[in-house]
């Protein structure tokens, strides 16, 4: 279709766009991956969608509260189900932890260990609240020098006072506190967890990791220390390290639900992806609601194109929330790969009944109708995934594709150079963009 009211319709809808040509996504909107998803060239071509996991992640859990100080309650890990762009899963990354003062008076006692904070990252709510490692440290040999009334009251007294300043998200200020306890008990467990805790929060991580590697040269079986010790690795994207210690605690603490699905996490960020199916089956062993771990064995299975056993675990994520956007629209995805286009449509608008402003399904609508040549469905559903989200990659590629077929080959530039702005490896882009300035110079 090249008609004219359609060429105008879509010039005024791509420069009344929100989009800003040059700028990198911002924290609080930029999607962290981009769907993979392609349309043949020709109209015998068969869309291939495979909505890509999004990580923040999702990304994933990461460290849910792995390891919150004893008496703590944590949050789990994501909830996705109503923000596609980040969603890997049925759910997003995890809930920052709170330190209780159940842990202050833990890790006061004496000079003992406690369990450090959770190594926790910015999320969204979970559908299935898992429960925090509520596990102590070992006990310590007691510094002899603490057996002074007047130095152990000055121990405390940083201890205390840099957990109480770290409750309050004043993290430089808690570390100056913490040091006061450390210089009196120079190999003290729990104040070191404390300090690693608070570089986390701080995203020193290159510090956190200095410190957790300390933990675990002090007591080498403490599993919350190798979660931690993981979770920064895993935050420096260094997976291979972070799986290694993410097995440690596991090994040392077989029903380390945290630890089982971070680990998962990272294998998935492998590409370890059998790896990763065991350790949320075993999420699943020790906690057989745990929402997010359901979605990912699904999403997994249909990565690989097991798309049966892929619905079942869908359909499971969606007994424990049946207005679940993320699942449904998985589940569209599905029927459209099997070529049952009606149903991956009525799918599609499920999820966008639920959810108006869910991405994925605007994207994979839009796409759908690009590919089939509907341009005006095309450019309706397009022009709402940018709307909603304007920093992801994938929606440029596609109006991209949009304005080439349509002859628009300036607009198809400016729409091919903005994702390779978003995303420089995004498949086809360049071969595309390629060929926009072909046909614009050869106008």
């Amino acid at each position: 279709m090249k008609d004219a009211f359609v060429r105008a319709l879509l010039l005024t809808v791509y420069l009344g766009s929100s989009v800003a040509y040059g700028l990198k996504p911002s924290e609080s909107g930029a999607a962290d991956a981009s769907p993979r998803l392609a349309v043949g060239a020709d109209s015998k071509s068969r869309l291939q969608v495979s909505l890509g996991k999004r990580l923040a992640v999702s990304q994933a859990h990461l460290a849910a509260n792995a390891a919150a100080p004893t008496g703590t309650s944590g949050g789990a890990h994501h909830a996705g189900a109503n923000s596609a762009a980040k969603a890997i899963s049925a759910g997003s990354s995890p809930i920052p932890g709170k330190a209780g003062s159940a842990g202050s008076k833990a890790a006061s006692a004496a000079g003992k260990s406690a369990a450090s904070p959770a190594a926790s990252a910015p999320g969204s709510k979970t559908p299935a609240q898992s429960p925090a490692a509520q596990a102590t440290a070992p006990a310590e040999p007691e510094n002899p020098a603490l057996a002074d009334p007047k130095v152990r009251a000055a121990f405390e007294s940083g201890l205390n006072g840099g957990i109480a300043l770290f409750n309050k998200n004043k993290q430089e200020e808690a570390l100056k506190e913490f040091q006061k306890a450390l210089d009196i008990d120079k190999n003290n467990v729990a104040v070191l967890n404390w300090i690693g805790a608070s570089y986390q929060k701080l995203n020193k991580w290159d510090e956190a990791i200095k410190t957790y590697e300390q933990v675990a040269y002090l007591d080498p079986n403490y599993a919350e220390g190798q979660n931690n010790l993981a979770y920064s690795y895993q935050q420096l994207k260094q997976y291979d390290k972070a799986e290694e210690h993410y097995k440690k605690a596991t090994e040392q603490k077989p029903g380390f639900l945290e630890a089982w699905y971070n680990q998962a996490y990272v294998l998935t960020e492998l590409k370890k992806l059998d790896e990763a199916v065991v350790a949320y089956e075993t999420v699943l062993k020790l906690n057989p609601n745990y929402a997010d771990a359901i979605y990912q064995i699904g999403w997994i299975s249909q990565q690989k194109k097991d798309y049966d056993k892929a619905t079942q675990y869908y359909n499971k994520a969606l007994e424990k929330d049946k207005k679940n956007a993320a699942v449904i629209t998985k589940l569209g995805v599905i029927a459209f790969e099997k070529g049952d286009k009606s149903r991956a449509t009525e799918l599609f608008n499920d999820a966008l009944d639920i959810n108006p402003q869910f991405y994925d399904a605007h994207l994979t609508l839009g796409i759908m109708a690009l590919d089939e040549k509907r341009f005006n469905d095309a450019l309706n559903c397009l022009g709402k995934a940018l709307e909603v989200n304007p920093y992801d990659a994938a929606v440029h590629y596609y109006l991209g594709r949009l304005f080439f077929s349509l002859e628009q080959y300036k607009n198809s530039i400016d729409q091919f150079n903005q994702t390779l702005i978003l995303d420089a490896s995004y498949p086809e882009a360049k071969t595309w963009l390629d060929k926009a300035v072909d046909k614009k110079n050869n106008l």
